[in-house]
């Protein structure tokens, strides 16, 4: 049995480390270390406690939170990890859609993200359209683990207008275009980002990558004071007892009211949770999470963001 050590990953939620880790353990079905940066993996899916999403130029950080580490066999790893491209997750037409209907019998058109049904449209004080979707992820040599789907809901004629300047423009171009995605947060329009668990994980969890993601924008633009803190509190607290069932669904809604978001969470069993974040900064933030351009969370929400717009400001 050989060992190897790990040194420390620097990343957006902190340096992560492991000492003296093996490649391999003599058990009665040989279990092999695969090095991916700083990790053993665990067999069928990874453990979401020991994960932190980082930011996009390291696929993983690695927390040991489990008493004992993790192997994989030699099988289970040919069964696990396999070579494919990742999927693009762009907005489908509705013909493409699923009828759907609710309780009283109408009909709504959905959008399937990763077998998850996304209404075509969503009304809080007034319609909202979804014109982007995607995933949250992280691949681990070829191997692709699925956390939340997403999906952006907009006022769409208002929106629209408010992008006129980018009207002509390619995706290619768009999606590299930070100025784009500030105009798109800042637009004085109705949003809403409906968030749905695909791999069940820690309240907790999200809520420091909320967390750490929002106060480390702010602080790069000298924007942390008290009352930010504090509200970032209040958020980080709201999802501290909370557990992310698959199909649970968490919602963003950004009225036209500026500086003011409000985050509910519903799970199997349970009531809706609300709160309502009333710290302009703190707001703004949580959108460019979700829709900032190339430093946001999901690349393929920005990528389908950059397609749909392409298409719709050249009609």
């Amino acid at each position: 049995m050989r060992h190897c050590a790990a040194e420390g990953v620097r990343g957006e939620f902190g340096t992560f480390g492991v000492v003296g880790v093996s490649e391999s353990l003599r058990c009665a079905t040989p279990l092999f270390f695969c090095p991916v940066y700083i990790s053993y993996l665990t067999p069928a899916c990874i453990n979401p406690h020991m994960l932190s999403l980082a930011n996009k130029n390291i696929s993983l950080l690695t927390l040991f939170r489990s008493s004992a580490p993790l192997y994989f066999s030699r099988q289970q790893l040919a069964l696990s990890i396999h070579r494919k491209e990742q999927k693009q997750f762009q907005f489908q037409p509705p013909s493409g859609s699923i009828a759907k209907k609710n309780a009283v019998g109408t009909e709504i058109a959905t959008v399937e993200v990763e077998g998850i049904p996304f209404p075509q449209e969503i009304t809080v004080s007034k319609p909202l359209s979804l014109l982007a979707n995607g995933i949250t992820d992280i691949e681990i040599h070829f191997l692709q683990i699925k956390y939340n789907a997403i999906g952006v809901y907009l006022e769409k004629d208002n929106v629209l207008a408010h992008l006129e300047s980018w009207k002509g423009k390619k995706a290619e171009e768009l999606v590299q275009d930070d100025g784009f995605f500030q105009a798109l947060v800042s637009a004085p329009v109705e949003k809403l980002l409906r968030i749905v668990v695909i791999k069940e994980i820690k309240g907790s969890q999200y809520g420091v990558q909320l967390e750490s993601s929002v106060r480390d924008r702010l602080v790069s633009v000298d924007k942390y004071e008290e009352d930010e803190e504090e509200a970032l509190e209040k958020v980080t607290e709201f999802f501290q007892s909370k557990y992310f069932k698959p199909n649970s669904v968490i919602t963003f809604h950004f009225p036209t009211t500026p500086g003011i978001a409000e985050i509910s969470f519903v799970t199997e069993g349970k009531g809706e949770a609300k709160l309502t974040v009333e710290n302009k900064n703190v707001a703004e933030m949580i959108q460019k999470w979700y829709l900032g351009g190339e430093s946001a969370v999901s690349p393929t929400t920005v990528k389908s963001l950059a397609d749909q717009f392409a298409a719709l400001l050249s009609a």
